[in-house]
């Protein structure tokens, strides 16, 4: 094997689809698909951190994550045991 996961890839691929246009096609939905996975982590990291800055003091010892997430499990509790409440 090579020394990268690329070329790896590319010559297990090679092995089984041999028709160097059937391989290109492979190689370009691979492609495809990275730049849309790509695409989608750049959108979750985004909103990851659009989310996060809406922390604007952190509790002490906690990271903005842990803050965020304890704001979250508050309002759920706050808005669970309301509807449980009423009547």
């Amino acid at each position: 094997m090579s020394d990268t996961p690329i070329t790896d890839a590319f010559l297990v691929a090679y092995e089984i689809i041999p028709e160097p246009k059937a391989l290109m096609m492979f190689c370009r939905n691979i492609e495809l698909k990275l730049h849309e996975s790509n695409e989608y982590i750049k959108r979750l990291e985004k909103d990851y951190f659009d989310l996060i800055m809406q922390v604007e003091r952190k509790f002490d010892g906690e990271t903005r994550h842990e803050t965020a997430k304890r704001y979250i499990k508050n309002a759920e509790q706050l808005t669970t045991e309301s509807k449980e409440s009423k009547p």
